[in-house]
């Protein structure tokens, strides 16, 4: 398993294997990652997890997407970190995703 945290960096992975992307995220403000992606590459195998930092009501921690890619090539994983209700992202994060 692969855990990406940084898009800066390419992700380079054998074909049928899964990638974990983990990004930090407070959802008692209402912004939550949501993806996109081509899904003739790539398919989000779990809902997405949200594991806390701290026990404490509001608090933030990671948020956590399982994928496993399906086909050879190139590819690219979009994250928006956005409330449901507005239009504009407040982040946008884009992994790019070498199939071997």
């Amino acid at each position: 398993m692969n855990v990406c945290r940084d898009p800066n960096t390419p992700i380079e992975i054998t074909l049928g294997q899964t990638i974990t992307i983990s990004l930090k995220s407070i959802p008692s403000t209402g912004y939550v990652w949501k993806t996109e992606y081509d899904t003739n590459m790539i398919e989000l195998i779990k809902p997405p997890k949200f594991i806390p930092h701290s026990p404490a009501i509001g608090a933030g921690g990671e948020e956590i997407f399982e994928f496993r890619v399906k086909q050879f090539g190139e590819t690219q994983i979009k994250m928006k970190y956005i409330r449901e209700w507005e239009r504009t992202p407040r982040d946008i994060k884009l992994f790019n995703v070498y199939i071997i």
